[in-house]
């Protein structure tokens, strides 16, 4: 069972997030050009992937991060790209993964709402295909992919929690109830040694540093409670009427495996979660709601979910 209210509040709408992974058309860290990203200094540049097309080298004067080829414009100079600057660039394939850094996981784009195109992340639909679920394909909690809101790759959202070491978005996604810098990870000593200690709600429980408590245990806030809900100060089995996205809810007290179905603009993971039973880019959208939503390319029209545009739409 989860909490995502949290996550909620922090959620990108799928466009924004799509823009905030994409590459730039042009300039800066994030060239398309492939030169710009190979490792040697190809004709033009004035560095090894800097110079010329593919943005400032590191030191020259700049005057906004798209003008580097790092992508980094700090204190008026270009910086160097590192692998924890949040931003790709340098030969990264994705933001600090690849290249010179750590790999990226496969399924880096299969959530962004968009049809991704640049190997190793080339799909054949938006977020199917490729490296994700494959298009049309139902998702389970045994496919081999990271999809309906897991954590990783069939563990964690509405299949069974993940091993430490997994991805996870909190507690609730793990074996051990303990998700740090998103990684599962083991439990502290002082949470089993049978006291309440520390910054316990409860016998080894509750906190942050535990794993969240059992039904009926004592609790300060949500997060202290294994089925992310605290109620008049103690865990409270989840219900799709308590105001929180939890028992694997895809929005608040809708969707999932337990609750109705959202209504259009909510958010989704699957096409069960939607009352118009269509999931387009994480949310909920119908082609009767005269709203150009989803991967509608016209109002209610075009895309992969809608019927195609007549005359005079807009078509992609």
């Amino acid at each position: 069972m989860r909490h995502h209210g949290a996550k909620l509040a922090i959620r990108l709408t799928p466009l924004l997030f799509a823009l905030a992974l994409a590459p730039a058309a042009c300039g800066g860290g994030s060239s398309t050009n492939a030169s710009c990203r190979d490792g040697v200094q190809g004709p033009g540049e004035e560095g090894i992937d800097c110079g010329g097309a593919c943005g400032l080298c590191e030191g020259a004067p700049c005057d906004g991060d798209a003008a580097c080829a790092s992508g980094l414009c700090v204190a008026q100079a270009c910086s160097a790209a590192t692998c924890d600057d949040g931003v790709r660039n340098g030969a990264e394939d994705g933001p600090d993964c690849g290249g010179a850094c750590d790999a990226c996981p496969a399924d880096l784009y299969c959530d962004n709402g968009v049809r991704d195109f640049v190997p190793p992340f080339a799909e054949d639909g938006v977020d199917c295909g490729g490296p994700c679920t494959p298009c049309g394909a139902e998702p389970t909690c045994a496919d081999g992919y990271r999809n309906q809101g897991e954590a990783d790759v069939d563990c964690g959202g509405v299949c069974d929690a993940c091993a430490v070491g997994s991805r996870c978005g909190d507690g609730a996604d793990c074996v051990t109830g303990l998700c740090d810098a998103g990684r599962c990870v083991e439990p502290p000593a002082t949470c089993t040694d049978g006291e309440r200690d520390g910054t316990e709600t409860d016998v080894d429980c509750g906190g942050g540093a535990c794993p969240g408590c059992a039904t009926t245990r004592l609790c300060a806030q949500h997060t202290d409670c294994l089925s992310g809900s605290c109620q008049n100060g103690a865990c409270a089995d989840p219900t799709c009427d308590d105001g929180l996205a939890n028992q694997g809810e895809s929005a608040v007290d809708c969707g999932g495996e337990r609750c109705d179905p959202c209504a259009d603009g909510a958010t989704c993971d699957v096409a069960a979660d939607c009352e118009s039973a269509s999931c387009s880019g994480g949310v909920c959208i119908s082609c009767a709601d005269s709203v150009r939503n989803g991967d509608e390319t016209g109002v209610d029209c075009g895309g992969g979910t809608c019927g195609a545009c007549g005359v005079g739409a807009v078509c992609a």
